[in-house]
């Protein structure tokens, strides 16, 4: 591929003027890491929001970013383990597309959905973490993640059902309405998306979410307009807009982003665990084959009849 080859290339350059300042180190291990974007990774972690995805960058090493036009990508190392981050905004439909790509170029062993989700019943409270065991939208479509739920019981998370929509709800009606219609414990905007694309490519899938805020809050309407923006000048100007109306916006955005990053925070320790002590791994050497042998050592989550 062009792209990798101007990446190396880069790196390689940059690398070699650090030599010459006397950064042998990073140099050595920006290297390693230039020659290496075409061997399979341990883990692909698919998120939504910058936060996310910082949050679990902070936890990493050797971090490249993998230009892409649809999508920011990077790849680093976890406690010695190989692992990819994609942040895709959007809604199920494109969060496979990605998940697609990124099984077809980086052939990972595990993808994580993880992220931030609203709760829809009364027992998830914020910073909650939830390990989905089954994933369902509202047209019936279900898929069923075979996990160990007995390990909830240490309290470190719950298990549940996580629903996929494409607009999250706001209101306490309407998310104690979806739950009790579907039978859902939260909700989220890419999860099934993303197991049903591992399903197909016979890759092992793990959902993870974080409750973002208690059941019966919301930010104020301000913020959730400002987010439903397709850009960052669109999202600025609304927030500029909401603050002359209401100045006390700009207060409420800080303390709407600062619990973001703490949410993020939370998440991305969680997950560093999970990738580095929990998740069951061939050695690199066989994980660099075809998607075909992968689908062999690790079934997909099975479709619920």
């Amino acid at each position: 591929m062009v792209w990798k080859s101007w990446l190396r290339s880069l790196v390689m350059r940059e690398a070699k003027q650090r030599l010459a300042s006397g950064s042998l180190d990073t140099v050595t291990s920006e290297l390693k890491a230039a020659t290496s974007l075409e061997a399979a990774v341990d883990v692909a972690l698919i998120v939504n929001e910058s936060a996310e995805a910082g949050s679990m960058l902070d936890r990493m090493t050797g971090v490249l970013k993998i230009h892409s036009q649809e999508f920011r990508l990077y790849r680093g190392l976890c406690e010695g383990r190989h692992v990819l981050v994609a942040q895709v905004s959007g809604d199920a439909a494109r969060a496979s597309r990605v998940t697609q790509s990124v099984i077809r170029a980086h052939r990972p062993q595990w993808v994580i959905a993880a992220g931030f989700a609203v709760p829809l019943k009364s027992q998830l409270k914020e910073q909650d973490l939830l390990m989905a065991s089954r994933l369902i939208d509202t047209l019936g479509r279900c898929l069923k993640i075979d996990l160990d739920e007995s390990a909830a019981n240490t309290g470190a998370f719950q298990c549940g059902t996580v629903l996929t929509l494409d607009q999250i709800p706001t209101t306490e009606s309407q998310r104690r309405s979806l739950g009790d219609t579907h039978g859902a414990d939260a909700a989220d905007t890419t999860s099934l998306g993303i197991a049903e694309a591992c399903r197909d490519a016979g890759v092992c899938c793990l959902a993870i979410r974080i409750v973002r805020e208690n059941l019966e809050e919301s930010p104020p309407r301000e913020i959730q307009h400002s987010s439903k923006q397709n850009s960052v000048s669109a999202r600025l100007g609304s927030l500029v807009g909401g603050t002359l109306r209401r100045p006390s916006t700009v207060r409420d955005w800080f303390q709407h982003k600062q619990s973001a990053l703490n949410s993020a925070d939370h998440l991305a320790e969680f997950l560093k665990g999970v990738i580095c002590h929990w998740l069951p791994l061939r050695p690199r050497e066989e994980s660099s084959g075809s998607s075909e042998a992968s689908a062999e050592s690790t079934p997909p989550p099975e479709r619920d009849r």
